[in-house]
């Protein structure tokens, strides 16, 4: 019978991650699927490990050994062209998985027809662990409070990545050109989305990662120049991601609905929007999104709120937009102190119209 979803992990030693990671996905796994493992020129413990994983494991296992350590990037790819099930999820090996997991990624994935890409929540993602609990239990309380709730994200994560199928078809692998790691998820998940797809997480899933177990060993000034790099490749093909902020201060529905398109839109193409607002306005209902921020203010001396929000930023703001000329006006003598584009919002239109 036809596995479910086809499992992708590139292994590069760590034998003890490694063994952690495949007992977990055996204990916590539910539905049908096969393991694609891809060796990567391991040391003999590693390698000896994943023969004797393959010969007793209670699942189907496909393992493919390199001579020579081709990358991670290029070790996905090779899975992905051994892959034929309808969906394929992309994991590292210093993961461990929850109960659950993968059925509860598939049906996010499956509830639109649009969604392609989904993530798990993760401590990767931002989901942070009380101290009191073990990662299990923090797991079942996530499955218990996040249940059947999805968060929409302008780019997927590489380190627990579901793809259905379609989304390979469309538009093939890893771009090769990211070397050996960074900025190759985002380039997948942008592509996807010109494509039409939508990357989500799935929060009632959840997955522990311990981030760059794999990349700690590289010398660090190879790893920042690979950065920085990647960095420059991935903007060159898809732009920069701005900051942009927009300060509402009417009470006027259309003050507001007037915005909700152009934010959606902006966070879609891997912007950072934050909307600052005044208690009394009515804020348009925003799905959960990984890019927007939304910070209610009392309006009692909102002008003063919205300039005290903007400066105490750490990383400074490219665009400001706001439908108060005095906030503008304030801005533009602040000028030095937050270096934004300032766009003054235009009420006469129902669509969103900016003028300097």
């Amino acid at each position: 019978m036809e596995a479910l979803c086809d499992i992708i992990i590139p292994v590069w030693n760590l034998p003890q991650k490694t063994a952690r990671c495949l007992q977990s996905i055996v204990s916590n796994t539910f539905c049908r699927y096969r393991l694609i493992l891809i060796d990567n020129a391991s040391e003999k413990p590693t390698a000896e490990f994943l023969e004797q994983f393959r010969t007793n494991a209670p699942c189907s296992v496909l393992l493919i050994r390199n001579e020579e350590n081709l990358g991670n990037i290029k070790a996905v790819n090779q899975g992905l062209q051994q892959s034929s099930a309808p969906y394929v999820c992309i994991l590292d090996n210093d993961t461990v998985v929850f109960r659950g997991w993968l059925e509860k990624m598939v049906e996010a994935a499956a509830s639109k027809e649009n969604i392609g890409i989904v993530n798990p929540a993760s401590n990767s993602l931002g989901s942070k662990k009380p101290w009191y609990l073990s990662w299990n239990s923090f797991a079942e309380r996530i499955a218990g409070e996040e249940k059947g709730k999805i968060m929409e994200m302008a780019t997927a994560v590489g380190f627990c990545m579901l793809i259905k199928r379609e989304v390979i078809e469309r538009i093939g692998g890893w771009c090769e050109d990211y070397g050996m790691g960074y900025y190759e998820d985002r380039d997948y998940s942008l592509r996807s989305a010109q494509a039409g797809f939508r990357c989500v997480v799935a929060r009632e899933a959840f997955v522990y990662h311990e981030e760059h177990a794999s990349f700690r060993r590289l010398k660090k000034k190879r790893k920042e120049m690979a950065s920085a790099s990647n960095r420059c490749l991935f903007e060159s093909r898809f732009g920069v991601s701005e900051r942009i902020a927009f300060c509402l201060k009417e009470s006027r529905e259309n003050s507001t609905d007037l915005i909700k398109e152009p934010v959606l839109r902006l966070a879609c193409e891997n912007h950072w929007v934050w909307i600052f607002f005044s208690e009394k306005s009515k804020l348009p209902h925003f799905l959960p999104h990984s890019n927007i921020r939304i910070v209610d203010l009392p309006p009692l001396g909102i002008r003063w709120n919205f300039i005290f929000h903007i400066l105490k930023k750490k990383k400074r703001f490219h665009r400001i937009y706001s439908d108060d000329p005095k906030v503008i006006e304030d801005l533009q003598r602040l000028y030095l102190f937050h270096g934004a584009e300032l766009k003054l919002l235009n009420h006469a239109t129902p669509e969103l119209s900016l003028r300097n």
